[in-house]
């Protein structure tokens, strides 16, 4: 704002000396020397930081320059406009007297020089209404900036501690899951194991005495080991997720994770009995559907993905396919080969195709 005015103040003080210098012929040093005030006077109001004496040194300044154009020429009075509307920036007062002071002004100046001192009036109010307007401009949007900045803080402080809260809870949720996996091993499998154990040491104790009775309790031990055996495995499979769950998840978690890094949107899809893919070839899908995201992510340049799953009585069948680029000619290379390779292993085969998109069909023969 500063610089603005001071810039504004410069070109009306270059005009008035070029002015004073045309109308008069004979040199006045007493104007020079009040010129040379008001420039002195003024760079004390710019170097001060004290808000009071810059508002002190504005009106002796306003003061200096109707005195100047009083009694020593009137081309000072063209600086006084500039002064008042900084003047009233410093101390808000009514547009009504700070109007009435600048008329009233005119009386002072010469007949040739009135229309020039309105003009220069005019131009300066309009150009201070229009700094003034902008710097507050300026502050509503450092004001709208420090908020928006806040909020993004608070944002991402939001997000750290729900990451942290999420990451606590599948912690908690492992540490309970484990508590409760150890207690029933405690109280279905210790006491079985524990109840076999001396059963089986009293019956060593019977077995030249009582013989018979030494057998009874074997089958009894044996008995209560066979359904230990049933309840661990139960437990196992109580624990134990299905194949096609850790997979399916796993798959979904892969793209997810390949969404956020790229900005790609995918699609998965599946169907079928699913539930006949052999953890061997949940790996082998695994592994392709991620070799085959890389490969979206550095060649393609589509913006969607879509994976699908279909389980039929013979085949699996599993298309990763995007709406890129694609390629009528392209080069198998580490990547693809990898591919085949994985499938060949297991008697399936692969199927490219670049000419919409790019889209690769992995077939693996259902396990009997």
């Amino acid at each position: 704002m500063d610089k603005w005015i001071i810039l504004n103040k410069l070109i009306i003080l270059v005009y008035s000396s070029l002015k004073y210098i045309t109308l008069y012929e004979k040199r006045d040093e007493l104007t020079v020397l009040f010129l040379l005030l008001y420039i002195a006077i003024s760079m004390l109001l710019y170097i001060s930081e004290n808000k009071n004496t810059k508002i002190v040194l504005g009106n002796v300044i306003s003061i200096f320059l109707i005195v100047s154009g009083v009694y020593i020429t009137p081309l000072f009075l063209f600086l006084l406009p500039i002064n008042l509307f900084e003047l009233m920036y410093r101390i808000p007062v009514d547009n009504i007297y700070l109007n009435i002071s600048i008329i009233a002004t005119t009386i002072f100046m010469e007949k040739d020089s009135r229309l020039e001192y309105l003009f220069i009036s005019i131009a300066t109010y309009l150009l201070f209404s229009l700094l003034i307007k902008s710097k507050d401009r300026i502050d509503e949007l450092m004001k709208e900036n420090d908020n928006l900045k806040l909020s993004y803080d608070n944002m991402q402080s939001k997000i750290i501690k729900d990451a942290e809260y999420e990451s606590q809870i599948i912690y908690t949720s492992k540490l309970e899951e484990r508590n409760k996996i150890a207690q029933e091993i405690h109280d279905k499998i210790g006491h079985t194991l524990s109840g076999s154990i001396l059963q089986l040491q009293a019956s060593k104790m019977l077995m030249e005495k009582d013989k018979e009775k030494s057998i009874t309790l074997m089958d009894n031990t044996i008995s209560v080991l066979s359904e230990g055996m049933e309840s661990i495995r139960v437990t196992l499979r109580n624990i134990k997720p299905p194949f096609e769950q850790v997979g399916i998840n796993k798959i979904k978690l892969l793209l997810e994770e390949f969404t956020s890094n790229s900005n790609i949107k995918h699609t998965f899809m599946f169907q079928g009995e699913v539930q006949n893919v052999t953890y061997r070839q949940w790996k082998v899908i695994e592994e392709n559907i991620k070799e085959c995201l890389t490969n979206t992510i550095k060649y393609s340049k589509g913006n969607k993905l879509t994976v699908d799953l279909q389980v039929f009585n013979k085949i699996i069948r599993t298309e990763i396919k995007d709406n890129g680029v694609g390629s009528f000619n392209f080069r198998k290379g580490m990547g693809l080969k990898g591919i085949e390779e994985r499938c060949g292993s297991m008697g399936g085969k692969v199927i490219v195709d670049g000419s919409r998109g790019f889209s690769v069909v992995i077939i693996l023969p259902v396990e009997s």
